[in-house]
């Protein structure tokens, strides 16, 4: 958290309220030594795009240009110029952007004016990671707005009987799946969490994109988010895969992979979809 369909959220929003906003500060808090040192100098502009879980900031040194259609992201491109540089930020477990009106002492980077702050803030923070550059290409396309190159590259994969709660966490396939959307998608495809699988079919693949999709237009409102979660959180059965995160599923399970069930998944959830105030 958040997946695919918080990151796109995300995305939007900083796009939909800071597309045409200047800049004239920066301020970065490494928590780590390994953390990249980051600086901007100069008045700049902020542009934000997508590839799964991964967000890529645009740092702009001239205005955006705004377009006559409405582009996935919003309204609103960059022109790149030799100057411009991107951030790719990647948001662990509890990562987003906050919108303030005064600093935020918490903030990991935090892109500022006179009048508001951009915040990168987590509960999480040694989870999440920025750079400067390009999308890690070691993860797979996007699924809704690289659709037909993911179809091509998952169709045409072996997965040599791996099971399907593997598959759908491999961030070089299912870029942008995670905990929640893992549960969901395999409750609604009507299979085992275990099942092992070779090939995927084109049936399956379009019910990924549409519960992404689907996911998406409930993210901004914690309660209807919850209404349309019918497996995570509320499923008889609850076990841990080999990294330690949940699978929730109403299907019989062995029972030494049994744990006791709880609602800390999606409360977890609510409250990070709360924290994030979309508007």
């Amino acid at each position: 958290m958040p997946e695919h369909p918080e990151v796109r959220q995300i995305t939007n929003m900083i796009n939909n309220n800071f597309s045409t906003v200047k800049f004239n500060a920066f301020q970065q808090k490494q928590i780590s030594d390994k953390q990249q040192s980051l600086q901007i100098n100069g008045e700049y502009y902020i542009h934000a795009d997508q590839r799964g879980k991964q967000l890529k900031l645009n740092i702009s040194f001239e205005p955006v240009q705004k377009l006559q259609q409405s582009n996935y992201f919003g309204t609103f491109t960059t022109q790149q110029t030799k100057n411009d540089f991107s951030i790719i930020i990647g948001f662990g477990l509890l990562g987003y952007f906050s919108i303030d009106s005064t600093p935020n002492l918490n903030a990991l980077l935090s892109f500022q004016n006179k009048n508001m702050h951009l915040n990168l803030v987590s509960k999480n923070p040694q989870t999440v990671y920025y750079y400067l550059g390009d999308y890690n290409l070691a993860r797979g396309p996007d699924p809704i707005f690289q659709q037909e190159d993911f179809k091509v590259l998952v169709l045409k994969t072996n997965f040599k009987d791996k099971n399907i709660s593997d598959i759908l966490m491999n961030q070089r396939y299912f870029n942008g799946v995670g905990n929640y959307l893992r549960s969901e998608i395999i409750h609604r495809a009507n299979i085992h969490p275990f099942k092992a699988i070779s090939y995927l079919d084109p049936e399956f693949i379009n019910l990924v994109i549409s519960i992404l999709e689907e996911a998406f237009s409930f993210t901004s409102n914690a309660v209807l988010f919850n209404n349309w979660l019918k497996c995570y959180g509320k499923a008889s059965n609850c076990i841990k895969d080999k990294n330690n995160r949940s699978i929730w599923t109403f299907r019989p399970i062995r029972e030494k992979q049994t744990i006791q069930s709880s609602s800390n998944d999606i409360k977890d959830i609510q409250k990070f979809l709360t924290m994030m105030s979309i508007k």
